[in-house]
């Protein structure tokens, strides 16, 4: 099998671009990893600590360099100081634990820094029509097979944010065939809610409507197609309705009547461009192969790197009302692999 992973530069080293830690006084943050449950937002998370009770328990309150992001959190929230513990809520997409060091103190601070954020554009002029600089990517085969027909894609960007419980444990960020909704100039959310939940753990079921109405999606696993009774265990992927493409497994924990918002956001404002010798090429916005050097074009082996550039442009005129847009790439590849039928 291939996976597809990818790093910018931060300060000359090569960084997984999902969860950048950054203790920047003392070590309140034990480890930050990336969970991949689709909440992942772009920013930079400023972690402040009050009430430290060190080895127990603290209030950390996150300031988010996009004013827009709803993660924002002035009120804070109470964790343990354990080494041990995972929280998931305070930066999405993220989990974090919190240090037990005796001398975890009040003036200590962090940051998390989730991909490469851009920031907010003008979308009028004279500021307008300006690309932002261009990001390095670098994108490895940390897989056990050569991946073929390697690809870095710009699909339609989808990030949930809870509402009422939770009704996904995951969801992949990127679907193609979904549709970007708005009211006004404004990203809307599609809301998603959970209802005739039955069985309990790894037997549980439900049926699920968007914005109230029920939609197709096929099993991953065994490829039925049906719109009621998704189990908990296997991934799906929406086959009908605005969210087509949308792949999401559900969660243990979800009861009736909980709900979660999605929001689809368009790739109208990225470009990617080919890399050439550590330089962009062309930028433009259809699929972009990628080859690693000395292979055949869109083949990175096993443990192999290939690179392409990224880049931010809004022309005049531009929505505002979203503004900072997602820009989440799609990675796409495949492996040829034997199937297993001689002895």
């Amino acid at each position: 099998m291939i996976g597809l992973n990818a790093y910018i530069l931060v300060d000359g080293v090569w960084t997984d671009a999902s969860a950048i830690l950054d203790n920047g006084v003392g070590t309140p943050v034990a480890s930050a990893a990336a969970n991949f449950d689709g909440r992942g937002i772009s920013d930079i998370y400023e972690l402040a600590f009050s009430s430290v009770v060190p080895g127990v328990s603290a209030t950390v309150k996150v300031t988010c360099r996009s004013t827009s992001n709803p993660y924002d959190d002035q009120v804070g929230t109470s964790v343990d100081l354990d080494g041990a513990t995972a929280y998931s809520d305070i930066v999405p997409g993220v989990d974090l634990v919190f240090s037990d060091d005796a001398g975890f103190g009040s003036t200590w601070e962090a940051s998390v820094t989730v991909g490469n954020p851009f920031g907010a554009f003008n979308a009028f002029p004279p500021d307008s029509g300006e690309p932002s600089d261009g990001v390095r990517v670098k994108v490895v085969n940390s897989g056990s097979a050569a991946g073929t027909d390697c690809k870095a894609r710009l699909l339609p960007v989808l990030k949930r944010v809870k509402m009422t419980g939770v009704v996904m444990a995951g969801m992949h960020p990127s679907a193609e065939g979904a549709t970007e909704k708005l009211s006004g100039e404004q990203v809307a959310p599609y809301g998603l809610s959970a209802f005739n939940v039955s069985g309990s753990g790894a037997a549980k079921i439900m049926d699920l409507h968007l914005d109230g109405a029920p939609f197709d999606a096929q099993n991953l696993t065994d490829q039925t197609i049906g719109s009621t009774a998704f189990n908990v265990v296997d991934w799906y992927r929406a086959i009908s309705g605005p969210l087509t493409g949308m792949e999401f497994k559900l969660s243990e924990d979800a009861v009736n009547g909980d709900s979660e918002n999605v929001l689809c956001f368009s790739q109208r404002f990225s470009q990617t461009a080919p890399d050439q010798s550590g330089v962009p090429g062309d930028w433009g916005i259809g699929d972009l192969v990628l080859t690693e050097d000395g292979q055949d074009d869109g083949t990175i082996s096993a443990a192999g790197a290939a690179y392409f550039w990224l880049r931010v442009l809004v022309v005049d005129g531009g929505n505002s009302s979203s503004n900072p847009y997602a820009v989440d790439v799609a990675l796409e590849g495949t492996a040829e692999e034997s199937a297993g039928w001689e002895d």
